[in-house]
């Protein structure tokens, strides 16, 4: 089963969470969205975040949020 990875694209362009996006559609295992609002617009405000599975993940940088998603990828 394909892994959700959800994204803002607010977060994309201000938070530099489009690092992660552009990584993880490149995996065969993962359905990549991207929606205008995911609701979670503190988060989005304060720093870099995705959806995995409908669970939010965020990081201190793009670079720690690309490290936690590929954590989260290898999860069973």
């Amino acid at each position: 089963m394909k892994k959700l990875i959800e994204f803002c694209s607010s977060n994309l362009s201000v938070a530099g969470s489009s690092l992660v996006k552009d990584f993880v559609s490149e995996q065969s295992d993962c359905e990549v969205k991207e929606y205008d609002c995911l609701g979670y617009c503190f988060d989005c405000a304060e720093q870099p975040y995705a959806m995995v599975d409908q669970k939010v993940i965020q990081a201190e940088s793009p670079e720690k949020l690309l490290e936690v998603v590929k954590e989260q990828l290898n999860k069973k």
